[in-house]
């Protein structure tokens, strides 16, 4: 196996030295890249969530309705609460 590594393979890359070196470099950027793109999606998934809660505020009661939503009388009533501050 060693001896057709270097009656074959070896002088084929000596051959084509720049093809060679070119197609190192693509797979090298190429993995860099893919790299890269997923660290820093995992970074934005990880920063969203604190990003929104420092922007909106947490918030202390949610009302909710389900998949069917809510009447939007009842969205009024909350937002006439004197403790409510976004509705």
């Amino acid at each position: 196996m060693v001896t057709l590594l270097w009656q074959i393979s070896i002088p084929e890359i000596r051959k084509h030295l720049l093809r060679n070196i070119l197609t190192m470099a693509g797979i090298v950027l190429g993995v860099a890249i893919f790299v890269a793109v997923r660290s820093a999606n995992s970074s934005l998934r990880a920063a969203l969530p604190d990003t929104i809660d420092q922007v909106a505020g947490r918030a202390v009661l949610e009302v909710t309705a389900g998949p069917v939503g809510m009447p939007e009388s009842a969205v009024d009533d909350l937002r006439a609460e004197p403790d409510v501050r976004a509705a």
